[in-house]
């Protein structure tokens, strides 16, 4: 049976990075953050627009680095947007065109370099080299399966 964290534990690693209830990374510093992602997307030819639930997300998340369990641990999620290359902006727009949603960058997984992506529909999938995963919705169910690295399945589920 896959690990779950409960609410209570994936809250104390938010805290932990720096997060608290109403916490707001400022609009100014998610726009530019949203920004440096649509122009690192769009050199490699993917189109990228911003979209509520992305800033939204951003606005409560961005810029915590969250640490994985281990001791010591060896792992970092990071809310921003990191190393986003030709093949990883193919990928995103494979999974976009699949889902028939656009889709933007949330968080980055330092260690397997895999990055979370999020639809206007509050749904957020995992991008990794060795797939595409669905994640969840909402920041309980994304969390548990990005720190624990249990995926809630294919993506392959969600495509039109």
């Amino acid at each position: 049976m896959p690990r779950q964290l409960t609410h209570e534990e994936i809250d104390a690693r938010l805290r932990t990075a720096g997060w608290h209830p109403g916490r707001d990374a400022g609009e100014e510093a998610v726009a530019a953050l949203m920004a440096s992602a649509v122009g690192q997307l769009q050199s490699h030819e993917y189109e990228a627009d911003p979209f509520p639930a992305a800033f939204s997300f951003l606005q409560e998340f961005a810029f915590l680095d969250l640490e994985f369990s281990g001791d010591p641990p060896t792992e970092h999620l990071v809310f921003e947007v990191r190393f986003i290359d030709a093949a990883r902006a193919e990928e995103i727009s494979e999974l976009s065109a699949d889902l028939q949603q656009p889709l933007f960058p949330v968080a980055f997984e330092e260690n397997d370099r895999g990055m979370a992506v999020m639809d206007p529909l509050g749904r957020f999938f995992y991008i990794h080299w060795s797939g595409f995963y669905y994640l969840g919705k909402g920041r309980y169910d994304v969390l548990n399966n990005l720190l624990t690295g249990d995926n809630q399945g294919d993506a392959a589920e969600f495509y039109v």
